[in-house]
């Protein structure tokens, strides 16, 4: 009497694949999980980034001149607290002496660097083209 045929496979030959493509797709998603945590700190530093840079505007606007360190910002109420970057770098000023023609305060952190100006720029040039676009809407 045949009881089975030998062509099947085993119940464990079948969990050890199982296994095996479980290690693979875990360590596939654990890379995209850490790329896209990343990407979120990026983000959320450019954003501070602009953040920091419109308080500088407003802040010469009121004043009529640059203000000479993020802490004058906070303690003239234009920052409630002095801003972190969320992958642990310090935001610095970068400017030209403030009695040149050329002056212009830029904020850069010290992690994401002078990328940092190219992205919040291309920022701005995607909200402007949405503006427009919601403003054409309109008419």
């Amino acid at each position: 009497m045949k009881l089975l045929n030998n062509k099947a496979f085993t119940i464990v030959e079948l969990m050890v694949v199982i296994v095996i493509i479980g290690i693979l797709a875990g360590g596939v998603l654990t890379l995209n999980y850490l790329r896209s945590r990343q990407i979120a700190a990026e983000k959320a530093c450019f954003y501070t980034l602009r953040l920091i840079e419109r308080t500088e505007q407003r802040y010469v606007y009121e004043k009529e001149r640059h203000s000479n360190s993020m802490q004058e910002l906070v303690d003239g109420n234009f920052l409630t607290a002095r801003p972190k970057c969320p992958s642990g770098g310090v935001y610095a000023w970068v400017s030209e002496p403030q009695n040149s023609e050329a002056y212009q305060t830029q904020m850069v952190c010290s992690i994401h660097g002078p990328e940092a100006e190219e992205v919040v720029q291309e920022e701005i040039v995607k909200e402007k083209i949405v503006k427009e676009k919601k403003f054409k809407e309109k008419i």
